[in-house]
């Protein structure tokens, strides 16, 4: 897949109200995320899924319960033998932690507010500085400059899918990642935390 033949689609405002929603939701508005499954049960497709890519991660169903990132094939299909007895669904996803240390710029949860307030919400920059961390700290300009520019990015990220009052739980990269090979991967949507 590449950016070329996705169509770009606006967050119509409507509510998202489970993991489920938000991933055909993050799919619809054809944002840059990374290939998944729900699982229900071991069985072949989902064995081979868990042999195509390094890392997995594996979420819940349900906002607010924890995930398990960075597992390997073997160990996404041992979590799932021992949870599924229990849990009725997992979403099954690519991980990118091997990314993460050399290629993330920056990650968090973002809400655009749609006015002249630029985000709101947490951020994870280097030595954990939020954006409104920068402000407040009174630096001059150029300290900031390579975070700041990150922001903006994201920043265009949420305004060209109309991504207003909705929180984006996102990744910016320094390369191509996920299903379309954007810098950028939106793992959820929510309408509040």
């Amino acid at each position: 897949m590449t950016a070329m033949n996705r169509e770009i689609k606006q967050y119509d405002g409507r509510p998202i109200g489970s993991k489920e929603q938000s991933k055909r939701l993050v799919l619809d508005l054809g944002l840059n995320t990374v290939e998944s499954r729900i699982v229900t049960e071991l069985d072949t497709d989902t064995l081979t899924f868990l042999e195509k890519y390094p890392l997995y991660g594996v979420r819940y169903m349900e906002f607010g319960r924890p995930a398990q990132y960075a597992l390997t094939g073997a160990e996404a299909a041992k979590f799932l033998e021992h949870h599924l007895p229990k849990e009725k669904e997992f979403r099954v996803e690519q991980s990118l932690m091997k990314y993460d240390a050399r290629n993330m710029l920056v990650q968090g949860e973002f809400e655009w507010g749609g006015n002249d307030t630029f985000l709101e919400g947490t951020y994870n920059v280097e030595r954990g500085h939020s954006l409104k961390e920068i402000n407040e700290i009174g630096r001059p300009l150029g300290q900031w400059e390579q975070y700041l520019s990150r922001f903006f990015r994201v920043k265009d990220i949420l305004m060209l899918h109309r991504l207003v009052n909705v929180v984006v739980e996102l990744t910016l990269y320094n390369c191509s990642v996920g299903m379309w090979g954007d810098d950028y991967i939106v793992w959820e949507l929510r309408n509040k935390y």
